[in-house]
């Protein structure tokens, strides 16, 4: 399966250290081939070659499409190559290729993940907020703006943003891993939780770690961060060292969980995953180049 981006032969591929400029359009913008991601519902549709950009006509839509076909439409941005859109359709033709967003995110190239993850939450969003909540009225889409605004009392609603953090703790060799029955049978992550009102990033972690594990922690360190358009968080990753605390599992959340040798590592989350991510850089430091 092809996930490059289907462009004119000299541009192959979205230059992956570049971001999206995410600003209204300009001048600068005029005469770029413009391209759309497109979902039908929550699932992408890819291309006759495969790849997830569609070429689009005037206005943004896709030219494979017409439209009376669009439900959803917001200005991703541009990069100096192309402008991008999100799209989602009513319905899909038969001959079409869905493809399930987790799986997506996972074939991705890393250049593309920013659009898709974009893209994906945007239009997640849109389907769910269709009115106001403070009169009830119509909520009518911006989409130059990417916002929200309701027909009768002009209240604005935008996308949300939910912070979430998640933690590589350590004992020396050993990282702490555990499961929730949502997770994939066999496959073991890190422990995360979503940051509550009030609460500072480290604050959060700490009260995790300890709400699901029993384990106190110190020196904790900022690692990386990554978009996850499930529906619509910010994953903050972070390493934090054991300080105390027997293994005391919350049963309400967790399944299972250990401490698990890094030689002795159990099913571990896809490699484009955040927590995967952290699990290897740990390894990476720790363990002595052979």
């Amino acid at each position: 399966m092809n996930w490059g981006i289907t462009l004119p032969p000299e541009l192959t591929s979205r230059i992956a250290s570049e971001s999206l400029d995410r600003r209204q359009l300009t001048v600068k913008d005029a005469g770029k081939p413009e391209y759309a991601i497109v979902f039908s519902g929550r699932e992408l549709l890819l291309n006759e070659q495969g790849a997830m950009y569609w070429s689009c006509g005037t206005q943004g839509v896709p030219s494979a499409f017409s439209q009376e076909t669009i439900v959803q439409h917001y200005v991703l941005g541009s990069d100096s190559q192309a402008v991008f859109h999100a799209v989602e359709i009513a319905g899909a033709a038969p001959d079409l290729q869905p493809e399930d967003l987790r799986s997506a995110m996972g074939l991705a190239a890393e250049s593309d993940a920013e659009p898709l993850a974009m893209a994906a939450s945007l239009l997640g969003w849109g389907r769910k907020t269709q009115y106001c909540a403070a009169c009830g009225g119509t909520l009518v889409a911006i989409s130059e703006e990417r916002y929200k605004a309701c027909s009768q009392c002009q209240a604005h609603y935008y996308p949300p943003v939910s912070p979430c953090v998640i933690v590589l703790v350590s004992k020396g060799n050993e990282i702490l891993l555990a499961r929730s029955p949502r997770h994939k049978p066999g496959m073991f992550t890190l422990l995360a939780g979503f940051v509550e009102p009030g609460e500072t990033v480290e604050q959060a972690l700490a009260r995790e770690v300890y709400e699901e594990s029993g384990v106190r922690v110190k020196n904790i360190r900022y690692i990386a961060s990554q978009p996850w358009p499930f529906a619509h968080n910010l994953m903050l990753g972070y390493h934090a060292e054991f300080e105390s605390g027997d293994l005391v599992l919350d049963r309400d959340e967790l399944e299972a969980g250990d401490w698990f040798h890094i030689d002795q590592l159990p099913e571990l989350p896809p490699r484009f995953t955040l927590s995967r991510q952290l699990i290897e850089t740990y390894i990476a430091k720790i363990k002595p180049v052979s």
